[in-house]
């Protein structure tokens, strides 16, 4: 039996989601430099305030806690949690757990 190949979340979608972009092959992918972007632009706004919290940061990022809590612990779609064909995103939840430092 042939071994199931896994994908990392976030890369090979199907279709265009919110801070994704055309990879190379005509897919799509997580483009993490546009979170870490939005990230950036809410943690200087907070550091301005004095105020961190998780809800500006979703308000920010324009995302649910849940999706926040899935790029917390490395999948960029929630279904991609429970899917033995896609491993978790290491750069993606780097990326979000810097984020979270403040807060």
């Amino acid at each position: 039996m042939a071994k199931k190949s896994l994908r990392v979340s976030g890369y090979g979608l199907e279709i265009r989601k919110p801070y994704s972009s055309r990879a190379q092959d005509g897919s799509f992918k997580v483009c993490i430099e546009d979170i870490k972007k939005e990230t950036d632009r809410y943690l200087s706004g907070a550091q301005e305030s004095g105020v961190y919290s998780v809800a500006g940061m979703c308000i920010e990022l324009n995302i649910t806690r849940q999706t926040l809590d899935a790029w917390r612990d490395g999948y960029f779609a929630a279904e991609d949690v429970h899917d033995d064909a896609v491993t978790r995103n290491e750069e993606l939840a780097d990326c979000i757990e810097m984020g979270l430092l403040h807060i």
